[in-house]
């Protein structure tokens, strides 16, 4: 199966910057598929953003929504592949409680057709930079079939702006950046 447009958002995630992301992610939420190719492209071409060749035909159609000339969408993938600047952390950075914010996020958790299970992970710059700052970044997986647009609203509205939410259906290749969080982030809810 070839990848979707959600999913090749949700390989640029660590890419993008996150407001950009998310305004991506809500413009496809949205149905507004040209306004998503002209973020993508305009990513894609600003920050040298990379993707691999199997998901060329989702920026593709992207591109062609938003109006790219094809010989443009070609330009996709960029000859180094980078590595975010980010490493992820179980417990918030600097001591602080995140139980409040985590308990919003678990109440809702019934209330999401499909979900599997909801982690938790903090991201914080690499090295000493204090740009971008630290994020909490909630990782849910949901069912095959479900929708992962609609869950991400759900727990986006319990997890408060300032979280960075990401969706996983089951049986979709993990991107590095998703792995890395998954893999140092607190289990807060299984199905």
């Amino acid at each position: 199966m070839k990848p979707s447009a959600f999913e090749l958002l949700l390989h640029l995630a660590g890419q993008f910057p996150d407001e950009l992301l998310e305004l991506a992610r809500d413009r496809l939420a949205a149905g507004d598929e040209p306004e998503v190719g002209r973020l993508v492209r305009f990513g894609q071409l600003a920050y040298r953003s990379t993707a691999p060749p199997d998901y060329y035909d989702a920026a593709r159609a992207l591109f062609a929504a938003a109006g790219v000339a094809e010989e443009n969408a070609a330009t996709l993938v960029f000859p180094r592949t980078p590595v975010p600047p980010y490493e992820f952390w179980p417990v918030p950075p600097g001591g602080c409680d995140s139980g409040r914010l985590d308990h919003a996020i678990t109440a809702r958790c019934g209330q999401v057709p499909g979900l599997l299970a909801v982690r938790r992970a903090w991201r914080t710059s690499v090295g000493d930079s204090s740009w971008p700052g630290h994020a909490r970044v909630i990782i849910a997986e949901v069912a095959a079939g479900a929708d992962p647009l609609a869950a991400r609203e759900l727990l986006r509205a319990a997890a408060g702006p300032a979280a960075l939410v990401e969706v996983l259906p089951a049986g979709t290749r993990v991107p590095g950046y998703h792995e890395r969080a998954r893999t140092a982030s607190a289990l807060l809810w299984s199905k």
